[in-house]
């Protein structure tokens, strides 16, 4: 359960790629609310 994050200079417009200047993985994401939130009903 992990949040991919990539950083770009701008928003990219539609249909347009852009390359990123660094990538960073966080724990975190839906995934990892969704865990949080379900342990807390007992």
């Amino acid at each position: 359960m992990f949040d991919l994050v990539a950083r770009a200079p701008r928003r990219p417009k539609t249909g347009e790629t852009l390359i990123g200047d660094s990538f960073g993985m966080f724990i975190g994401g839906k995934g990892a609310n969704q865990a949080i939130a379900a342990s807390r009903l007992n």
